[in-house]
């Protein structure tokens, strides 16, 4: 290991020894928060492998400030009316236009959260619908 490792691992050893590790993160309470858009990413569901673009938020306001939460928008031909509304809403207007980054990152919006319980048992957030305050152009 290099001398500057050691030094800095001898310098957080009383930081380490002395901080209680952090709690786990559950899901935030449902409801509606500020936040901004700061990724957009064209995915595929794990299990189906239905193509989906992920937005990525950031709340922005209150005691939850910093927190991610996710919005899948399913691109199918059962979805696409939905589609072409929610991704109207960043300017996208065509399917090629999800091949780029979403331009003007971040995007303020105010966004819907609920809470939902997987097969597991496991509790997680999900965008349920999102307004943009300031349109990508306007950033």
């Amino acid at each position: 290991m290099n001398a500057d490792y050691s030094t800095t691992l001898r310098q957080l050893a009383a930081i380490w020894r002395d901080t209680p590790a952090a709690p786990e993160l559950g899901p935030i309470p449902a409801g509606r928060y500020e936040a901004e858009i700061i990724a957009g990413a064209l995915t595929q569901h794990p299990r189906t492998g239905t193509l989906a673009y992920k937005l990525t938020f950031r709340i922005s306001h209150g005691p939850h400030t910093g927190r991610k939460v996710f919005h899948d928008i399913y691109l199918t031909p059962n979805s696409a009316a939905f589609a072409k509304r929610e991704l109207g809403k960043l300017g996208v207007v065509a399917l090629r236009d999800l091949e780029r980054p979403l331009p003007s990152l971040p995007i303020a919006c105010v966004v819907q959260v609920v809470t939902h319980t997987s097969d597991a048992g496991a509790q997680f957030n999900r965008v349920q619908r999102f307004r943009v305050i300031t349109t990508p152009s306007e950033n």
